[in-house]
């Protein structure tokens, strides 16, 4: 059976010349969902999450995110696949020692459904302890068995979610260390990070990611399906009833080298993990964003009549 080819049809200016644009949308958009299991796009996630006792408040959501966000995929086309790791690390004997806990799936597959994802999260106990992101990413791409895992001819990404920076114990991993191991296994870092992002006009952002011209632009936290210039990145202001880790400036600036620039320059999305848990219109917009933002590098820069389209449609189904 011939496959319908996603990207093709998505770029393709004579579908466009020949059909309306909402035609060609629901044409193309409908053929993905379709036949994304018979070699359509599809993407692979290794969700790496940070088991300290700090991310307690957060912990409750993760299941329900990335299980939403799945569903939010295929609606736009995307079969997603989901795989899970909780990373820390125990003090023994004068050292850390790193934990990383992976979950397996229906036949000991390291990849399931958003649903299957959903059940191992909630099975999620914090231990506390040390963590180092930059370790687990290690982990996850030379020794969980990830790579040999991810499905053929899928976008495969590494989803940092964390709210912390770097307690180091892989000390011997620079960023561009980092960078080096994700591009030589075909793996875009995404992540989930305590930090704020600002548009150049001032409005909060929900996630940020490269455009096809290398800018930084994002998703506003007004769940609005408009990309906007990026601007800055800033400490996160946390409540005082929050368990979230308070990052000094130097703490801050180590999440920004060794994770909201790995993740960028790799072709990933970054998203502000303090939405997480907020609920209404922070949590709905944090949603949205990962998931326009996820399509886009996916299926990659559409022509811009289309891409409008293809987020607005994303947008209408997460909020029904």
């Amino acid at each position: 059976m011939k496959t319908f080819d996603c990207r093709r049809a998505l770029l393709n200016r004579d579908v466009v010349n020949k059909l309306s644009l909402c035609a060609a949308l629901v044409g193309a958009i409908t053929a993905c969902a379709t036949n994304a299991k018979a070699g359509g796009i599809g993407a692979s996630t290794a969700v790496l999450f940070d088991n300290s006792g700090s991310t307690i408040d957060i912990k409750p959501f993760i299941g329900s995110t990335f299980s939403g966000l799945s569903q939010k995929l295929t609606s736009g086309g995307i079969d997603s696949l989901y795989g899970l790791i909780t990373f820390r690390s125990n003090y023994i004997n004068g050292a850390n020692v790193p934990e990383n806990i992976v979950s397996t799936f229906s036949g000991g597959s390291l990849f399931g459904t958003g649903s299957d994802f959903q059940a191992a999260a909630n099975k999620v106990i914090n231990t506390g302890g040390s963590v180092d992101g930059v370790q687990a990413i290690e982990h996850a791409l030379t020794r969980a068995g990830y790579v040999s895992q991810f499905q053929t001819g899928n976008a495969r990404y590494v989803m940092l979610v964390t709210d912390t920076y770097r307690e180091i114990t892989l000390s011997s991993l620079s960023s561009d260390g980092l960078s080096s191991l994700l591009a030589s296994n075909n793996t875009k870092l995404s992540a989930l990070v305590n930090a704020s992002f600002y548009a150049a006009d001032g409005s909060r952002l929900a996630a940020i990611f490269k455009d096809k011209s290398g800018a930084i632009v994002g998703y506003r936290t007004d769940g609005s399906s408009t990309i906007v210039p990026y601007g800055r990145t800033v400490v996160s202001v946390l409540p005082s009833n929050s368990s979230l880790t308070r990052l000094t400036q130097t703490n801050f600036e180590e999440v920004q080298k060794f994770y909201v620039n790995v993740a960028l320059n790799s072709g990933g999305v970054v998203g502000d993990v303090t939405l997480l848990g907020q609920g209404g219109t922070l949590e709905t917009a944090l949603a949205n964003a990962l998931t326009a933002a996820l399509i886009q590098t996916v299926v990659g820069p559409l022509v811009p009549e289309i891409t409008k389209r293809a987020l607005d449609q994303s947008q209408t189904t997460a909020m029904r």
